[in-house]
């Protein structure tokens, strides 16, 4: 398995794999498959997680994840035929840092590496997995992207996934199984990610599809639903429903104020902690004005508020986009009811999907 391709634990089976993502609260799973040189999607499945399954993203009760998985499985739309499986590491659980080394040869990096990641990450390296790949070469350094995540994370989900009898082939973040699907290949400008799912969400800007800075936000989809029903004093699912078909839309002026008036708060979250890490970003970490960051592209399942591009794009006065999950597959034949919204929640898996094809090249 590996975070970034290179050899921390590699597995060189021909065998089939498949995506899998999963975090507190659902699991999602996506087969693709070749077929006459273009990529088509065998079957996919989503199911949520009863609750007390994860604490803090650590699985605490293996036995019920092993049954979610099974019935995802069982209740599948088309076929999950692999026992192999690149699972994704949550976001809030990587650290992703970019570091600077003296341009040496690749022996003397690996230790280089290792000793400016300990001095730049909050925990022991002792005490993590990492990988690292050089992004660029500037005059006589390195610019190096590292990827580390504590091993009781990997360790317990290999765990898992162990009870499930399916074979993990490799590990990777979040916002680097994301970017794979969302960015399109060839792509060289800065953009940022925006990630918001049901109870998490994520930043990430990238420099092509590697990110390069990472960090999450308070604005999650469950907050936007929350909202609505501290607002109108509706229950849960009836606030859910008010959420998807109004967002941040209405037939009148009136209307349209009041759905924003709404997420105000939220909202106001959103668009300074974008705000923020763009300012951050084109402060700290990039002195090259003309390398600032092009454009905002959103992608999860809350990133369908109806009206939200919009109203970002207006307040950071930036290209703000909804994601296309599927902008680097030649998909052949019909994608079995997965909606352009459906995909939004599904850009991870999707990415995940596309490395377990040639996961053995990565190694």
């Amino acid at each position: 398995m590996s975070f970034l391709g290179e050899k921390m634990f590699s597995s060189f089976s021909k065998n089939q794999a498949f995506g899998l993502d999963f975090n507190n609260s659902s699991l999602r799973i996506l087969q693709l498959n070749e077929d006459n040189g273009k990529l088509k999607v065998e079957g996919w499945s989503e199911r949520k997680f009863a609750g007390g399954v994860f604490e803090n993203f650590e699985i605490t009760k293996v036995e019920k994840f092993k049954e979610t998985f099974d019935m995802a499985l069982e209740s599948a739309k088309g076929k999950i035929f692999g026992r192999k499986a690149v699972i994704s590491i949550p976001e809030n659980k990587v650290f992703t840092r970019v570091i600077s080394i003296p341009e040496i040869d690749p022996a003397e990096a690996s230790e280089a590496v290792k000793w400016e990641t300990e001095a730049n990450i909050p925990i022991s390296i002792e005490d993590v997995y990492y990988d690292w790949q050089i992004i660029r070469k500037i005059g006589k350094k390195m610019d190096v992207l590292v990827v580390a995540t504590p091993k009781k994370i990997i360790d317990n989900y290999l765990l898992a996934m162990d009870k499930t009898g399916i074979e993990v082939v490799a590990c990777e973040a979040e916002s680097i199984a994301t970017g794979r699907s969302v960015i399109e290949k060839g792509n060289r400008d800065f953009l940022l990610v925006v990630d918001i799912g049901l109870d998490s969400a994520s930043f990430a800007i990238y420099q092509g599809s590697m990110p390069v800075f990472t960090s999450s936000s308070n604005a999650t989809g469950r907050m936007f639903t929350s909202m609505v029903a501290k607002e109108l004093g509706l229950t849960e699912e009836k606030a859910e429903a008010y959420k998807i078909k109004n967002g941040l839309l209405g037939t009148t002026d009136e209307e349209k104020n009041k759905n924003i008036e709404i997420f105000k708060s939220v909202l106001a979250i959103l668009y300074q902690e974008i705000e923020k890490t763009i300012n951050f970003f084109g402060s700290t970490m990039n002195s090259n004005f003309d390398n600032q960051i092009k454009k905002v592209i959103l992608t999860g399942g809350a990133s369908n508020l109806k009206g939200l591009p919009e109203f970002l794009s207006e307040k950071l006065k930036k290209e703000v986009c909804l994601s296309n999950p599927w902008i680097n597959l030649d998909i052949t034949g019909k994608v079995d009811e997965i909606s352009s919204e459906k995909a939004q929640s599904l850009a991870t898996v999707i990415g995940l999907s596309i490395r377990a094809q040639n996961y053995e090249s990565y190694n």
